[in-house]
């Protein structure tokens, strides 16, 4: 699931073992001269959105993963995806209101985003989904949810974006994966 372990090897010609597991991840390593021990540093990373304050740091986004920060035209709100997993492919579109005390919340939380832009006007949200069985799919919805998402393509586009006038921008690969 993304983590590093660490493994061993007897010499001069052993099986390969693996030494740890779980959802940890071991980095560093120090041996004794004999090879009877070893020490490593294990811990669970984590990339939170965090901005700088004249109060101090203040992390934005909730537990997890935050990838693909992108503030609104007027600087009110931080857009981000969040992943559980630091293997996670996709994400969920979250919204973080940046006033003391302002509120995170889930945008297009029905399906799991691996990209996205916002409208010029911040209204409309247009992003990529990955099925898992099935070419990439770019869907369409409103920011305040007004209006349901709704499919656009599903041929295997991603990475859509807004152009200048607001229409709708995307790439598409010769061989739809």
């Amino acid at each position: 699931d993304g983590a590093s372990h660490v493994w061993r090897e007897p010499f001069p010609s052993g099986a390969l073992q693996q030494i740890t597991s779980g959802p940890a991840t071991e980095s560093g390593l120090a041996m004794r001269s004999d090879g009877r021990s070893l020490v490593t540093s294990l811990g669970i990373p984590e990339s939170g959105a965090w901005m700088h304050t004249p109060q101090g740091e203040v992390l934005v986004s909730p537990d997890g993963y935050a990838s693909r920060l992108r503030f609104s035209r007027d600087g009110r709100f931080l857009f981000y995806l969040l992943r559980h997993a630091s293997s996670d492919v996709a994400g969920k579109l979250w919204q973080t209101e940046l006033i003391p005390g302002g509120k995170s919340e889930p945008l297009a939380q029905s399906v799991p985003i691996v990209s996205y832009d916002i409208s010029p006007d911040g209204t409309r949200i247009v992003f990529a989904v990955k099925p898992e069985h099935g070419p990439a799919e770019i869907w369409l919805t409103s920011r305040g949810g007004a209006d349901p998402p709704r499919r656009l393509t599903a041929s295997g586009e991603d990475q859509p974006g807004f152009g200048p006038a607001g229409e709708i921008v995307f790439r598409q690969s010769e061989d739809h994966n």
